[in-house]
């Protein structure tokens, strides 16, 4: 019988401290002239969902004309934005996950983390929220643990590797169409988009992505419908 494992991105999929993200991005573009709405910033920034920062800077440089400021300086007021609307957001993990983990776990399942956080911020997180006492920590892979981000495909190859299942039967849950594509390119026959906005142009990037399944809550996630239907198709 095939061994089959679970990854999860932490970041928006597990933990919703997304919405402390976007609003620190949403505000260094106004300090730079530029007023957007999630929607708008959703259409205009492409790496907005999932990053990396960097990038979502360079963007907002693009969008705002300025010349004046370093893509370095904006990754700073970022961080600091960030950290300030994160201290008025709970950590938790999102509704209906534990019961997911639970269904994953009775059935002897693999289950990691593959996230582009780094070890420092991504361990507050998963520490804070309880995370830390329901996945065994050698199988969590931080930013840290990889040479190159998404979308490309190594942390969910560092994953598999971790949970020693073969990426044919590694079922990914991602938030981010540049998650998604990691995991596809990984060679993950079974992506499963996890959005924390429930607006259709998020669902759209994320099946544009490749994702198989795109659920706005882990109470419509059904494990067992899930292996069955990825064993049939292998």
């Amino acid at each position: 019988m095939a061994k089959f494992g679970f990854a999860f991105d932490l970041e928006g999929t597990i933990i919703d401290v997304e919405r402390a993200h976007h609003q620190a991005h949403i505000k260094v573009a106004r300090e730079l002239g530029v007023e957007l709405s999630i929607g708008e910033a959703l259409k205009q920034i492409l790496h907005f969902i999932g990053g990396p920062d960097e990038k979502i800077m360079e963007e907002i440089m693009f969008l705002s004309k300025c010349k004046n400021v370093s893509i370095e300086e904006l990754m700073q007021k970022d961080e600091i934005y960030y950290k300030e609307f994160l201290k008025k957001e709970k950590i938790q993990i999102r509704s209906g996950f534990i019961e997911c983990l639970t269904e994953i776990k009775k059935n002897n399942y693999e289950v990691a983390i593959g996230t582009l956080t780094d070890k420092d911020e991504a361990w507050h997180l998963i520490n804070n929220s309880g995370l830390n006492n329901l996945i065994i920590t050698t199988n969590i892979v931080y930013r840290d643990d990889v040479s190159v981000v998404k979308p490309a495909p190594a942390v969910f190859l560092e994953t598999a590797k971790r949970m020693k299942v073969s990426v044919d039967f590694q079922i990914v849950f991602e938030d981010s169409p540049r998650g998604v594509t990691a995991a596809i390119n990984s060679g993950s026959r079974m992506v499963i988009g996890m959005p924390i906005y429930g607006l259709k142009e998020v669902r759209d990037l994320l099946i544009e992505a490749g994702a198989k399944y795109v659920f706005g809550d882990w109470k419509e996630v059904k494990i067992r419908d899930i292996v069955d239907e990825l064993n049939k198709s292998i």
